[in-house]
């Protein structure tokens, strides 16, 4: 192994510690960022060795840390922050078996606590593009009020198939009641996706549910056409979220339920309710890295920020915001990087003007068709201002 110095607790509060007590809170952000980072980066260089006793406590005393920071603050940086924390606890509580205060049981049989935790896994994943949504309905991904419905539809149709599944029951046996902590459970979902049982049965689940559901969706369109085609093109069919009932088979079933549960939320909770296409997003969502995502927030939330307090026509800063927005959206696991621009169009609309959504949706390919294939969601969600922005530069052409 090499012997190349790992990150102490010292050095891991050094680099916070640093920080002028008049700084701003990027600066703070970017600080606590560098010291994730480094902790990180000094487990992955042990190759696969146990981490030592030092970088243990500096792992153990910045998640502290980090959930005290939890309590303050406006919501963006607890989300942050939060971020920060269960990027840590999935690299070492679970890993290195212990701390210096070691986690405790915290169900008392496997079945409840894999569902509690595979549903807040899940979810953890979509939080940090939520926006509080007290005006207009917001699309699903930015309203809380979706995880909760969305989280019912996986307990009642997804879970109970991957519970009863041969290799997951294999899982479920090697653990004692002693050892069921969360961090047991949220390293077993966060391995890599050769080695994750429980990302291949959920990947599996969600592309069978949506074939049914793009069946369904399909079927229903097609229906839509033929009345409005009967009735002169006047009559035009209310759409919904809910496919067609065209499937008998068990797993058909339990798609449409599961689609149903989505659909009725949106009714409820007045959120632009998921089209079926939308299972692709569904599909990759374990794949998504909460610490990546709060930070690429951060440096959009701070690029649009710069851009907007620069002084005169700053093409250069444009171009430089621009550039980064499109390296989100391709370097990103699937869809996450649009979710990022979206999140940022709506939380910081002031600072995102039509002229500079053009110059981003214009680089994303050469027709709308090519655009909407590489961006499918963020275009969705704002096609009319796209289409607004687009118009409006092309008059000044």
């Amino acid at each position: 192994m090499d012997t190349a110095k790992t990150t102490d607790l010292g050095d891991a509060l050094s680099i916070i510690a640093s920080v002028p007590p008049d700084a701003d809170r990027d600066t703070l952000l970017a600080a606590i960022n560098q010291t994730v980072d480094n902790i990180i980066a000094d487990k992955a260089g042990l190759g696969g060795e146990p981490p030592p006793p030092e970088q243990l406590k500096a792992a153990h005393t910045l998640i502290g840390f980090l959930q005290a920071c939890c309590e303050l603050g406006d919501e963006e940086f607890r989300n942050f922050i939060k971020g920060c924390a269960r990027e840590l606890e999935v690299e070492f509580i679970a890993t290195a078996g212990g701390g210096t205060e070691p986690e405790k049981p915290t169900h008392d049989n496997f079945e409840d606590a894999f569902a509690d935790y595979f549903s807040e896994f899940i979810l953890s994943r979509l939080e940090p593009f939520h926006l509080k949504a007290e005006e207009a309905p917001l699309p699903y991904m930015l309203n809380p009020a979706f995880s909760e419905v969305f989280g019912k539809a996986i307990r009642d149709h997804v879970l109970p198939d991957i519970m009863a599944h041969r290799r997951v029951r294999g899982f479920a046996d090697s653990i004692v009641q002693s050892n069921i902590f969360k961090s047991t459970f949220f390293t077993e979902f966060s391995k890599p996706k050769q080695e994750n049982v429980v990302r291949l049965l959920w990947t599996n689940a969600m592309q069978d549910f949506a074939a049914v559901i793009r069946l369904a969706d399909a079927a229903a369109k097609d229906d839509d056409k033929k009345a409005k085609k009967k009735n002169g093109g006047y009559f035009r069919k209310k759409k919904d979220a809910t496919p067609s009932k065209i499937t008998v088979s068990h797993r058909g079933a339990k798609a449409e339920a599961f689609w149903k549960i989505i659909a009725d939320g949106a009714k409820e909770h007045n959120y632009d309710a998921p089209q079926a296409e939308d299972m692709d997003l569904f599909e990759v969502l374990m794949e998504y890295n909460l610490a990546d995502i709060e930070k690429n927030k951060t440096a959009v939330r701070q690029l649009l920020i710069q851009k907007n307090n620069s002084l005169g026509n700053d093409s250069g800063r444009e171009y430089t915001t621009r550039d980064t927005l499109c390296r989100i959206v391709d370097c990103m696991a699937p869809h996450c990087g649009e979710l990022i621009i979206l999140w940022a169009y709506h939380a910081y609309n002031d600072v995102f003007p039509p002229e500079f959504l053009h110059s981003f949706i214009a680089v994303q390919g050469t027709t709308d068709e090519q655009r909407k294939r590489k961006i499918p969601i963020f275009w969705r969600c704002i096609e009319e201002d796209i289409r607004a922005a687009m118009a409006r530069e092309d008059e000044k052409a």
